[in-house]
C-alpha cells in the first residue's frame, strides 16, 4: 500500500558547524566530573547524528572559554531525515550540551541559532539546493531494499547498538558506559565498570545515575 507524506528532497550537501557559546563548564583535568562557578577555558567537540541515532559526524576538538569556534563542514548525503541531535562533548566524552531539532525547520543557506540543554546554543547553517514536494513512502519490501541499497553508500556504524531513552521526571535518561570513573549524582555510588550497562545519564544535563531506581526516589 502506498502512502503520501510530504519530506524535503535532500542533494548532497553540507551542514556547517559555524559557532557555540554560553555552555556549563566542566572540568577536564579531574577524572571526575563537576561544574566550576568561574569558567575557565575547556576543550569541546560537536556530534550530530541524525534519525534513530545514526552518526553523520563529527567536528576536531576546539578550545574556548566562552564562544568556541569550529567552521566546520559536515558532510550530508542522507536523502531522508527527520530530526537532528546535536551533542556536546568535553575531551572527558561527557554530555555538556544537547538539541534535538525538526530537519525541516532548517532554512537552506540561512545561519540559525539552536537553543542547547541545559543552557547553551550553536550557530548551524544547512547549505544545500533541496525542493520541497509529494514522495512516495512504500511501506513493503520495496521500500526496505531502497533503504538497504542507500546505506551501502554511508560508512557503517561499527558495534552499533540502539540506546534505549527512559524518561523519568521529565528527564531523558540512556545507558553510559563511563570511561573514567564516576560516582552517581543522586546517591554517589561508584560507577566504573568493563560491562556495557554500568549507568545512566541524562541527555539534558551533564549528571549521572547509577540506576534508574535511585532516579525515581
Amino acid at each position: 500500500m502506498l502512502k503520501t507524506d510530504e519530506t524535503r528532497n535532500i542533494s548532497p550537501s553540507v551542514i556547517k558547524i559555524l559557532s557555540a557559546a554560553d555552555l556549563i563548564y566542566v572540568c577536564s583535568k579531574s577524572r571526575l566530573s563537576f561544574i566550576q562557578k568561574d569558567k575557565k577555558s575547556m576543550k569541546i567537540y560537536l556530534k550530530i547524528l541524525g534519525d534513530n541515532g545514526y552518526f553523520l559526524g563529527r567536528t576536531i576538538s576546539v578550545k574556548g572559554r566562552e564562544q568556541f569556534l569550529f567552521n566546520e563542514d559536515i558532510p550530508f548525503k542522507e536523502t531522508k531525515i527527520n530530526i537532528l541531535i546535536i551533542e556536546i562533548y568535553n575531551t572527558n566524552n561527557i554530555l555538556i550540551a544537547t538539541a534535538d531539532i525538526s530537519f525541516s525547520s532548517l532554512t537552506p543557506n540561512v545561519m540559525q541559532t539552536i537553543s542547547l540543554l541545559p543552557q547553551g546554543s550553536v550557530n548551524i547553517m544547512l547549505a544545500t539546493n533541496y525542493s520541497r514536494s509529494h514522495t512516495l513512502t512504500v511501506s513493503s519490501s520495496l521500500n526496505s531494499s531502497f533503504q538497504g541499497l542507500s546505506r551501502l553508500a554511508q560508512p557503517l556504524r561499527r558495534n552499533a547498538v540502539k540506546r534505549n531513552i527512559h524518561i523519568i521526571l521529565s528527564h531523558h535518561f540512556v545507558s553510559t558506559y563511563f570511561p573514567q570513573p564516576t560516582y552517581c549524582s543522586h546517591c554517589t555510588k561508584f560507577m566504573w565498570g568493563v560491562f556495557n550497562r554500568q549507568g545512566y545519564q541524562c541527555k539534558s544535563n551533564i549528571y549521572q545515575y547509577s540506576i534508574i531506581k535511585s532516579v525515581e526516589q
